[in-house]
Formats: C-alpha cells, structure tokens, sequence
C-alpha cells in the first residue's frame, strides 16, 4: 500500500498562489476542510452535490484516511506546494 504521504500529495494541493496556501483539491479551489465539515454530518452526497469539481474517488479516498486517523490538513514535509526543500 502506498503511503499515505504520497498519496495526499497526489490528492491535495497547497499553493501559496491558491488561497493562501489553504490546503485544496488538487486542480481545484475546494477546500479540504470543507469536506471534513460535511464528514462530520456523515453527508458525503452533499458535499459531492454542492462541490461538483472534486472527483467523488478523491472525496472518498479522502474521507478514508481522515477516518483512519490520518489528518489530512498537515503537509508532512511542512511546507506550501511549490516551496523549495532547504538544503
């Protein structure tokens, strides 16, 4: 199974350009937290409805690994998308 860093950096992009750096659906101006808010009414079909630019797979596969425990706010390398790693 991949790892879910890796796998978060495919779904999630945070650009300082795009909302302040605000993590969002990648390809998107969606916010992650939005989607957390709908999880805690347990109402996936809303979200998708109301926000029909994410992909239900990536929603889904989202919504799974914040259930398992995986807090999919943080960037585990602690930087915007487009920073470059200091050496």
């Amino acid at each position: 199974m991949e790892f879910p860093a890796d796998r978060l950096a495919a779904l999630i992009s945070r650009r300082a350009d795009t909302l302040g750096g605000t993590p969002v659906f990648m390809g998107t101006r969606v916010m992650i937290q939005s989607l957390l808010d709908y999880l805690e009414d347990d109402d996936m079909a809303g979200f998708l409805n109301n926000f029909p630019s994410v992909r239900q797979e990536h929603a889904e596969e989202l919504a799974r690994l914040a259930r398992s425990g995986v807090n999919v706010l943080e960037d585990p390398a602690g930087r915007v998308s487009g920073e470059a790693a200091e050496d």
